[in-house]
């Protein structure tokens, strides 16, 4: 089985110190990888007389997440891990979702604390901060995310971002349900995966857990790699929104791992949303986990083309921005002209350019356009 570290654990020189004052073999070898925990926020609520004070848990927050790293155990290696974390008065293990950025998931066993132990205002214990500081750094996983946890920030690993690809869209029938929680930013961008229809909406299959849907992923019949089609949209209260949108799509959250999730038709994972020339980021999107039919694959990966709006649509992103490019005379803009040839709309439909570069070319973010649907 898997075990999931995401505290002094990961210092291996920290953990090879309590097991000989113990007089115990090492608990842990080497790791075996990384990912994140899923809907588990890295909090201080709990004080450890050993470290001097607050140590760290992994609070239940919808869309939060805690980078960990991931260790081959036995129950014999749990058992000592279970002495080291002083289960059952203090801790107590559990079982969580471990993601990675390709949408691929697994489960582990992590330890939390017990919920009547938790207390608010924890003062961290600064030399375990700086343990668990060198053990995240010698498993290349982030470090900066531990001042904001010490301050009580759940969304101290990340701000929660969404990718959605159908009825979510702009100008689709719910995207009303992401307006309700105040929309920051929208821009469109492509993930790796294929997209199947389903009736009424679509499905996105990613991840590495069917081969023969990742390599349809990879190239079109032309072989060119396009992936899916979407949005990528930051919300002004995430949190709020992800149990309303995980209600919509059928999906329980991670509770007790990912065993609550089965017989679930979508499941949340994370996506990299990748753009024309933009760094991709990270996003929460469900994807489709029911039974895969290839027949229903839309070839060029996007929902619009399937119902046949995308044309309108991009016509009316073209004349949403268009004004913002007139208003500036740089060189950027000049060359921008140049290669499109005066057509906005015709250059986003061909790829030349794309809504994130217009975003950073316009310094405008058109997060409504046409919004109460086709």
């Amino acid at each position: 089985m898997l075990y999931a570290a995401y505290g002094s654990n990961l210092n291996a020189d920290d953990l090879a110190a309590w097991a000989r004052s113990e007089g115990l073999p090492m608990p842990l070898d080497d790791s075996v990888g990384a990912g994140l925990i899923g809907d588990r926020a890295p909090a201080f609520t709990v004080e450890s007389a050993r470290r001097g004070g607050g140590v760290l848990d992994i609070l239940p927050v919808p869309g939060a997440l805690t980078p960990c790293a991931l260790y081959e155990v036995d129950e014999a290696a749990l058992a000592l891990l279970d002495r080291k974390e002083m289960v059952p008065e203090t801790y107590r293990r559990t079982r969580v979702t471990v993601l990675f950025p390709d949408g691929g998931a697994t489960e582990a066993v992590a330890y939390e604390v017990r919920p009547e132990r938790r207390r608010r205002d924890v003062v961290a214990s600064a030399p375990y901060v700086e343990i668990v500081r060198e053990g995240l750094h010698s498993q290349a996983l982030p470090t900066g995310w531990l001042d904001g946890a010490a301050a009580g920030d759940r969304f101290c690993v990340w701000k929660p971002r969404f990718f959605v690809y159908g009825t979510l869209m702009r100008g689709e029938a719910r995207f009303a349900a992401l307006r309700q929680f105040g929309i920051l930013h929208v821009r469109t961008g492509r993930t790796l995966g294929i997209l199947l229809s389903l009736g009424a909406y679509p499905g996105l299959v990613a991840g590495p857990g069917a081969e023969r849907v990742a390599e349809e992923a990879r190239e079109s019949d032309d072989g060119e790699a396009r992936g899916v089609e979407g949005e990528l949209v930051v919300l002004e209260r995430p949190a709020e929104a992800i149990p309303v949108l995980d209600e919509i799509e059928g999906f329980p959250g991670f509770t007790e791992g990912d065993r609550d999730r089965r017989g679930s038709l979508f499941v949340r994972r994370l996506v990299s949303v990748s753009f024309l020339r933009g760094k991709p980021e990270s996003a929460w999107a469900w994807l489709w986990a029911g039974d895969i039919d290839l027949h229903g694959r839309i070839a060029d990966g996007s929902w619009r083309s399937a119902r046949g709006v995308r044309e309108a649509f991009l016509d009316r992103l073209a004349a949403a921005y268009e004004p913002h490019l007139k208003a500036r005379d740089d060189e950027s803009v000049r060359f921008l002209r140049s290669t499109m040839l005066g057509d906005l709309p015709e250059a986003l439909r061909s790829g030349l350019v794309d809504e994130d570069g217009l975003v950073r070319l316009t310094t405008f973010d058109r997060a409504a356009i046409d919004d109460e649907g086709d």
